[in-house]
């Protein structure tokens, strides 16, 4: 049951997800931004795309909000680091991976939703703030080129 849980999963979101929001809309905007304000973007525009969900989990209130807020800052943190990790080694695996193991956990651990959000948002937070103070290889902003039609085009002049 665990491992069709994993594939279900692994279809219905970080496949088809990640092809969109990093391999379209991530190279898109890094020509018109820094990767760091593209991965804001994309983040926050993901996070609009789960909206349905937040509206089925049964929370009311106070308890909605935080789940929102919570959900919003996990979902932008998460973007910031797989654009880092996207850059990094210019294919989709680690994006995957990483949102594939986001979700998994999420459903697997047995516990109050908003807390797992929570404590999702903060790692993630700490993850992204210590990917942006670092910035390897200048991959979320700086002067060196982190897109992908850029490397392609100085590799055509070079030969």
């Amino acid at each position: 049951m665990l491992i069709y849980f994993f594939f279900k999963n692994l279809l219905a979101g970080p496949l088809g997800e990640e092809i969109g929001w990093r391999g379209f809309a991530q190279i898109e905007l890094q020509k018109k931004y820094s990767p760091l304000k593209a991965s804001i973007i994309i983040g926050f525009w993901w996070g609009l795309c789960h909206l349905p969900i937040w509206f089925t989990t049964g929370f009311v209130g106070i308890d909605l909000i935080k789940y929102i807020l919570f959900f919003m800052i996990a979902l932008i943190s998460t973007k910031i680091v797989m654009t880092a990790f996207y850059n990094l080694n210019q294919n989709l695996i680690i994006p995957i991976i990483i949102h594939q193991f986001f979700n998994f956990f999420i459903g697997l651990i047995n516990g109050n939703l908003i807390d797992l959000i929570m404590y999702s948002a903060i790692s993630y937070l700490v993850a992204a703030v210590f990917m942006t103070v670092i910035n390897p290889k200048k991959v979320l902003y700086g002067k060196k080129s982190t897109n992908i039609q850029d490397a392609y085009t100085k590799k055509d002049l070079t030969k």
